[in-house]
């Protein structure tokens, strides 16, 4: 079977076998687009943690650059006939007060940052187990529906030689079997409980 079009007075004929490729083409677009998403997320995830790391880089440089050359971090030349403790009072102990801060921050954020650190690295490993148990899982689920499909190939052709009605019947009498059998045993179970 083949189609003809015309396409600026040439005539081009389309065979059913571009049709099929042309369809597995649309599936394998449709995967790549999929694969193009999973990759542009990854990208998205890599240039935010970039921007992060570069924002910690800037602070901890202005941090510096307020440390080194900031005022209120530099010790002021001692006044003329100030004694060392009323200097030490004025000038070093606010500073160290200051710097004690800073230190307190800086300790603050890495804890809290390696506290960050601990809970994904615990959830990232909690999600690696479960998603290999899932493609375990998975793995067994494809075998088990390639079974099934393999049945089910294998009954649509019994119900093709043998005729729908024909298994319908026989379908029919062996769950009547079962069921006279299922009935069967309970009442058997009941004589033997009741005469217990």
């Amino acid at each position: 079977m083949t189609f003809s079009g015309s396409r600026k007075g040439r005539t081009t004929s389309i065979s059913p076998f571009w049709t099929t490729r042309n369809r597995s083409g649309k599936k394998e677009i449709a995967a790549l687009d999929s694969t193009l998403a999973e990759k542009q997320d990854e990208l998205e995830t890599v240039q935010n943690r970039i921007d992060n790391f570069d924002q910690g880089a800037h602070s901890i440089e202005r941090l510096e650059q307020r440390i080194e050359s900031d005022a209120e971090f530099q010790l002021p030349d001692p006044p003329t006939l100030m004694t060392a403790k009323t200097y030490k009072q004025r000038f070093v102990d606010p500073l160290i007060k200051k710097l004690k801060e800073v230190i307190r921050e800086v300790f603050y954020r890495y804890y809290k940052a390696l506290d960050s650190y601990h809970r994904l690295n615990n959830t990232n490993g909690r999600l690696y187990r479960e998603n290999e148990h899932l493609a375990i899982v998975n793995d067994k689920l494809k075998g088990e529906n390639g079974v099934l499909r393999s049945e089910l190939k294998d009954f649509r052709f019994l119900r093709k030689v043998l005729g729908s009605r024909q298994i319908d019947n026989l379908i029919a009498q062996a769950k009547d079997i079962e069921q006279q059998r299922k009935q069967t045993q309970r009442t058997r179970r009941r004589n033997t409980n009741y005469e217990r």
